[in-house]
């Protein structure tokens, strides 16, 4: 809600530059919204895809048998073999802009599926994100005008 008081356009003006400003800075509000993404990645992989969709794939016979091998725990499930895709992340927080990118070379392939591997989405869509972002951003408007 914009309060607007008396004390001529001089004073508007001000209160207007100093909104504007405000908003024009997401640093704040985009390394938030960030840290909400890279939680639900991690949450989503910790609980083998259930955030992002029903399940995941099963893994192939072949995998669990080479994770066995090499004494995996939990053998079956998906993507947690050395913990290397949960921790190596490398996120970047400008003014009007953010991202979170693996440092895993495989994790595109995850996320995408190839030939040879099954789509397991890492990462939010576009409506999860809005979801998760849409609250932190409001919060972010909400403080700059008031």
């Amino acid at each position: 809600m914009l309060v607007f008081r008396t004390g001529g356009l001089s004073g508007f003006m001000l209160r207007s530059n100093q909104i504007r400003g405000n908003l024009r800075n997401q640093s704040s509000p985009l390394d938030r919204g960030i840290r909400a993404i890279k939680a639900w990645t991690r949450q989503n992989i910790l609980s083998g895809g259930t955030l992002a969709e029903a399940n995941w794939p099963p893994l192939a016979a072949r995998t669990i048998a080479e994770k066995r091998r090499l004494g995996v725990g939990q053998p079956e499930r998906p993507l947690i073999r050395t913990g290397y895709l949960l921790s190596e992340w490398t996120t970047v927080v400008a003014n009007t802009w953010a991202s979170l990118t693996s440092k895993a070379g495989h994790s595109g392939f995850h996320q995408w599926g190839s030939g040879k591997v099954p789509q397991r989405r890492i990462f939010p869509t576009e409506e999860q994100a809005v979801k998760l972002l849409l609250p932190i951003f409001h919060r972010h408007v909400k403080i700059s005008i008031s």
